[in-house]
């Protein structure tokens, strides 16, 4: 759920350069971080490096107020290069944005490949690495003031309200997430620390954490983050989403039958909720369903588990329990 990439061009004419990687805002400025961070957090261990040199240091993730993923590319005698790093002319490594007037610093542009490698190889400056050594492709230092040009391609990873994750505070215990782990305990194991609650299922991890006010489920299959999968305000919609999606894995749990039941599509081509619930795209690729008559509203990356958190959003947690162990 986070907002689609964007592309700078062309910010020419004394333009501002910096290498690619990701770049985290502090109060103290942009750092480039250690280590990549998926998109929507969470972070937990982070490491800025400075801005020349090779040392980093340990920043809290609360001070964090947004980061980015930048895939800069730098133009060099008409053919735009993917630009790696910048470094000072005594070979000290930058990682800070220069000015591309800037004297006395270079740029290094690298290419695995291209369907251009005949005319980049033939360029000044290219430096053609050997495949067998495990590297292969063609690089170039080139000085600042001889980019003709520079642009960049920002991808946002979040923004303040998930930059950190914050101390879930004790008495909100999310009884119902342990409740469904004592009534499947074959199914559903479950493990906090002070910043998460981590629910498996199998090869299904949902790590929740809270940012404010808002819940946020984060899922994992296979070791592969899917992203942040469902968000609230009430920390008890955390079980109903755990039921949705796990209703007949805990049913399985308990010796009882799976129950099956059809999804219907609306004319919009999504997956059609309850009575009195609707479900519309939201405006960040996600889906927002939302009580008709409470007026109340929960976002989804699936339109297919906001259906199904519609069946039963309007039980009670007992009602809930008692359809679960039905027979």
């Amino acid at each position: 759920m986070t907002e689609p990439s964007s592309t700078r061009e062309n910010v020419a004419s004394g333009f501002i350069v910096r290498s690619s990687g990701t770049w985290v805002q502090t109060p103290d400025g942009w750092f480039v971080s250690t280590s990549a961070i998926a998109e929507g957090g969470p972070i937990q261990d982070l490491f800025l490096f400075d801005r020349e040199g090779m040392n980093s240091r340990r920043v809290p993730p609360a001070t964090v107020i947004d980061a980015e993923d930048v895939e800069s590319e730098a133009l060099y005698k008409g053919h735009w290069i993917p630009l790696v790093s910048t470094w000072r002319d005594d070979s000290t490594r930058v990682r800070a944005p220069i000015p591309s007037s800037a004297s006395g610093h270079f740029a290094v542009l690298y290419v695995y490949s291209s369907p251009e490698w005949k005319t980049l190889v033939s360029l000044p400056r290219a430096e053609v690495h050997d495949p067998r050594g495990g590297n292969g492709g063609v690089s170039f230092r080139v000085p600042l003031t001889e980019v003709d040009d520079y642009r960049e391609t920002i991808t946002p990873l979040f923004g303040a309200s998930m930059a950190s994750e914050q101390t879930i505070p004790a008495s909100r215990d999310l009884s119902t997430v342990y409740e469904l782990a004592r009534l499947a305990p074959d199914a559903i194991s479950v493990a906090r620390s002070d910043t998460a609650v981590v629910v498996r299922a199998d090869e299904l991890t949902l790590r929740i954490t809270i940012a404010g006010r808002t819940w946020r489920v984060r899922k994992t299959w296979r070791s592969h983050d899917r992203g942040v999968a469902f968000e609230t305000n009430d920390d008890t919609d955390i079980g109903r989403f755990l039921v949705a999606i796990l209703a007949n894995d805990i049913r399985r749990s308990l010796g009882l039958a799976p129950r099956r039941r059809a999804v219907t599509l609306s004319d919009e081509g999504l997956a059609r909720p309850a009575a009195s619930f609707t479900l519309s795209r939201g405006s960040d690729a996600g889906f927002v369903l939302t009580d008709s008559f409470s007026r109340s509203r929960w976002r989804f990356a699936s339109d297919l588990d906001a259906a199904r958190f519609s069946w039963i959003a309007a039980l009670t947690w007992t009602e809930i329990l008692s359809r679960l162990r039905e027979k």
